[in-house]
């Protein structure tokens, strides 16, 4: 045996043991392998967040948490019943984080072979900060087009909108219209254009009604959670809604479209978490309430859509002294855009393309019974330009909310105060009645 050949044994095997001795080990292009869908963060608040991944195969992971000055990092297992769980997707809810505060998470996988803990991932994200904070966060919604078109939608958003300065951007629901390949759709066409236009993966999500349907809806919620959650960005109170399926239950083709819906018990659910999440503190206590929701908070199409939203909301929100008032409704899925001042009592919209269909649509509603101003972002193939974003800039003084296109044209722009009129700095819409009727 050559000198040569000795000296090479003795060093493999002292490699060999501090690679046992480790708690981690390097990552590996073998290691990255195991990654179908890289960590991507959403719910971001003062105090909690949460991060997922998705693996090729059942693996037992975990998250290192840290943060500057921490003793050390903190690990979260995916378990149940006391197990780490082998599973393709997991989903880490984070809290009793710090406001304010940058954390460097890790993700690992238990390496049962070896054993040791293998990191594979990692990141890093910031907790909304505590107390009096302006702010400004961009709002998407419907955007069923190609998924070549709606690539090219956001990335003319982060080029010619200010997407990129964001806080946090929020998808308010109908990423497209059928889920049979959910991962291509949130991920390769919004998730991965976050990253590749610089901004990461931090996005608060909304379940449109379109979110409904597919073959692989139900990733959603591995992915994701419920549909419905809160959140604090500062001093500002955040309420995410789900508003359900617009469609009763029937037996149909193909069979996702409506067949599985059994909504009785969710609704019920939602409207418990709702009378919770209203009498809570940090709700209470809010300088402003923001609702997130997909659709809008008056009847449109057909009752059964407003019916269940108005189980959940309508005994604290509706009406002209609400127990709970709010500051602002966002949303999208009539892919008309419009807005209305409670105080000035108005309704003002896209001009109308001729579509008679989508006018024959439209239903009245009662504007004494919405005391909170409503705004709604556009989509495709209704009465205005078809996508828009939504920048909304939330400060002490008010809510500014400027409609573009994705190539920056302005198509409304105003600021909407307690108890005054919206100041409307510049705008393309024109003023309607219930019906949808222009006004002199």
């Amino acid at each position: 045996m050559t000198k040569r050949f000795l000296v090479f044994l003795l060093v493999f095997s002292l490699s060999v043991l501090v690679c046992r001795a480790q708690t981690t080990i390097p990552v590996s292009s073998t290691v990255n392998s195991l990654v179908s869908i890289t960590p991507w963060v959403t719910r971001v608040s003062a105090t909690s967040a949460t991060i997922g991944i998705e693996f090729f195969q059942a693996v037992a992971s975990g998250i290192r948490l840290s943060a500057s000055g921490d003793a050390g990092p903190r690990t979260q297992w995916t378990t149940s019943n006391g197990l780490m769980r082998l599973q393709s997707i997991h989903r880490f809810d984070l809290a009793d984080l710090e406001p304010g505060t940058t954390y460097d998470y890790a993700i690992v996988v238990l390496d049962e072979s070896i054993p040791t803990e293998v990191e594979v991932a990692s990141g890093r994200f910031t907790t909304a900060p505590a107390g009096s904070t302006d702010h400004v966060f961009f709002a998407v919604s419907d955007n069923q087009v190609s998924p070549q078109t709606r690539i090219a939608n956001f990335d003319a958003m982060f080029k010619n909108c200010g997407m990129g300065t964001a806080d946090f951007i929020a998808s308010l629901g109908d990423l497209d219209s059928t889920f049979d390949d959910f991962r291509s759709m949130y991920f390769k066409t919004f998730y991965d254009v976050l990253v590749a236009n610089g901004y990461g993966r931090q996005a608060q999500i909304v379940r449109g009604n379109h979110e409904y349907r597919g073959k692989e809806t139900d990733l959603y919620f591995e992915c994701f959670g419920t549909g419905y959650y809160a959140f604090s960005f500062g001093d500002v109170f955040y309420i995410v809604l789900d508003n359900f399926e617009d469609q009763i239950r029937h037996d149909s083709t193909p069979a996702h479209y409506t067949l599985r819906n059994s909504l009785e018990s969710y609704i019920e659910a939602e409207a418990r978490w709702f009378e919770g999440v209203i009498h809570s503190e940090a709700c209470r206590n809010a300088s402003k309430r923001i609702v997130l929701a997909h659709t809008v908070p008056f009847e449109f199409e057909n009752n059964f859509y407003f019916q269940n939203l108005s189980r959940v909301v309508g005994k604290y929100l509706f009406g002209s002294n609400p127990e709970c008032p709010i500051d602002l409704w966002l949303c999208g899925d009539i892919h008309s855009p419009y807005r209305f001042d409670p105080v000035a009592k108005t309704f003002y919209g896209a001009k109308r393309k001729a579509h008679p269909y989508k006018i024959k649509r439209y239903k009245a509603f009662d504007r004494s019974e919405i005391a909170f101003p409503v705004f709604v972002n556009d989509g495709p193939d209704g009465a205005g330009v078809d996508i828009t974003v939504t920048k909304c800039a939330v400060s002490q003084d008010g809510i500014r909310l400027t409609q573009m296109t994705p190539d920056g044209t302005v198509m409304d722009d105003v600021t909407f105060r307690k108890g005054q009129p919206a100041e409307i700095h510049s705008t393309t819409f024109v003023n309607y009645d219930e019906n949808f009727h222009p006004l002199p």
